[in-house]
Parts: structure tokens; sequence; C-alpha cells
């Protein structure tokens, strides 16, 4: 048998409208609980949706404490009973309540979980989509890399460009790895690691910033030219293609595939962002030289292949 549970909400927030807000305060003081209720999280997560509930033999103590202390029967309707959907479960608790004072740490609890399953049904819906994508063989991904001067960020130094074609049967990842002329003089090593000099898939070129754009944005006119559907993929990607809108290259609109969520998916873990290294390790994917902007396209592209393959 389903077990039935009453809203611990709709409890207190429906008393003081049949007993009088004055009442209501003067009897939910610390004590009132007695021994105290066991109090649980049920997170809906179709609406993703968090509610503190009690089960229905708590809720008729609950409301036996308030005819004892006050006289009035206040009876349980069936409305306010309901039984558990597929959609929901519980999340956390049992709690147990037996101070007033605990409420408001309660329902705080609420809204974490509610951000937290928003998170997930996010994670979910953008693995969902990107495996989808991966596995159609329809689509061009576009992975651009930016290395910037860590005591200036205006000034971009490298530029990686991966990409895969999937709409070829034995598409292999194409690389370019960009050094910025005017900036060639500036290197990082204080804060961040100096990877300039190691791309291991090919050679680096030394053209100017705006050769560099025209790259960028040649790599992907010559797919959308062609009708092909073009996918932005990285790791954390937002940050790269805030850098290309600051360098004015002219980008087509296209999904963005973030490989952060695609590992928060497939580890399970959605309330936890982790680096490129820690993801590679752990899908055991041999990584290079991950402040270098060619190398970190290629392990980023290999991320996305290899969690497209392992459940």
């Amino acid at each position: 048998m389903n077990s039935e549970y009453i809203s611990l909400y709709k409890i207190h927030s429906e008393l003081p409208s049949r007993l009088g807000l004055k009442k209501a305060e003067e009897i939910f003081q610390d004590g009132f609980y007695g021994a105290g209720i066991k109090v649980s999280a049920v997170t809906d997560t179709s609406k993703c949706r968090s509610t503190a509930v009690i089960p229905r033999p708590d809720a008729q103590s609950l409301l036996d404490l308030v005819t004892k202390r006050t006289g009035l029967k206040i009876p349980l309707q069936d409305s306010d009973v309901f039984v558990l959907p597929r959609s929901c479960k519980i999340t956390s608790g049992p709690w147990l309540l037996q101070k007033h004072s605990q409420l408001e740490k309660i329902f705080k609890s609420m809204q974490n979980l509610d951000k937290a399953a928003k998170q997930q049904a996010q994670v979910l819906r953008e693995h969902s989509d990107a495996l989808q994508k991966f596995s159609s063989n329809n689509h061009v991904f576009i992975s651009i890399d930016i290395e910037a001067f860590e005591k200036n960020q205006n000034c971009v130094t490298e530029i990686g460009i991966a990409v895969l074609d999937t709409t070829f049967p034995a598409a292999e990842i194409t690389t370019r790895h960009i050094r910025i002329r005017e900036y060639l003089h500036l290197r990082n090593g204080r804060f961040v690691p100096d990877n300039a000099d190691n791309f291991k898939f090919g050679k680096t070129e030394i053209i100017s910033q705006k050769m560099a754009i025209d790259a960028v944005q040649h790599c992907f006119r010559k797919f959308t030219n062609l009708g092909k559907k073009v996918v932005f993929v990285g790791h954390a990607p937002q940050g790269d293609l805030l850098y290309l809108v600051k360098m004015k290259c002219k980008l087509p609109e296209m999904p963005v595939i973030d490989t952060r969520l695609l590992f928060a998916a497939h580890c399970k873990e959605y309330d936890k962002v982790r680096n490129l290294g820690h993801c590679l390790d752990h899908l055991g994917i041999k990584n290079w030289f991950l402040h270098n902007a060619g190398t970190i396209l290629i392990n980023c592209t290999h991320l996305k292949g290899t969690m497209h393959v392992i459940p």
C-alpha cells in the first residue's frame, strides 16, 4: 500500500486562517511538537519543485495537538492527502521536527532542492540533446579554444581550432593551432602554465590577429554555406565564445555543447563542475598540455566522443 502524505507547508499556512494568526503564533512554540514529527523532502522531477511532507498519521497527531491546545477540531480533508506520483521521489530526510524554529531551515532546504532539481534537469536535457546530435551523423562539431595573456585578458595570444565532420563515415578530427604575431612577446607562466610551444598535433601557424579572425570565420562559413548543421563544443565554452565576440568574429547561430554537463550526466554528479583534466583522467583518456589552445581542443573533442560510447 502506498504511503499517504500531507504537505507540512499546507498545514502551517492554513492553520492561521482557521485559528487566527495570534492564536496560531501562541500554540506554535518550541516544545509544541512533543517527541517530534518526521519530515521528508519530496521532489517532483517533472516540475523541479520540492515540498516538505509528513506522513498522514503524523499530520493527524499534529492536528490532535492543536485540538488539545485549543479545543478546536480540525479534520484532515481528502484534498489535503496525496500519494506520491511516479514523477515524485523522496530526496532528503526524514528530519525530526521538534522545534518551531526548525521550520525556516526546512523550508530553505526546499529551495535548495528546487535549485538542484532544475540543475539536474538541465544537465540531462543537454546530455540527451548532445548524444542525439552525435549519433545522427549529420552535424559538424567545431571547438574554438582561446588562450589570453595572463596579465591582460584583452590580448589573445593563441587560438585553437578543432573540427569533427560526422557527415563523413570515417571522420577524423582536423586541427589548427594559431599564435597571434602581434603578441608573440607575451608569455604566460606566472599564473597560467605556458604551453604555447607544445602543440603536438601539427604545425603551429604564426599569423596576424586579423588573419586569425578570418580563419575562425571561414571555419564556420565553409560548412554553413554547404547547408551543414554546425555545433559549437567546449569545456565551459561560454568564455571562448565571449572572447570571439570581443574580437568581432562573426559567428552563425548554432547550438552549444558544454562537455562539463556531459560529464556531469555521465557520472550523475549533477551539482559538480569538473575541470577538463579531471574528466579526461576519470575516463582514462590520455591528455596533453591543457593550457595549449590546440591540444585542449583535441582533448575536449575526444572527451565528447568517448562519453558517447560509455554509458
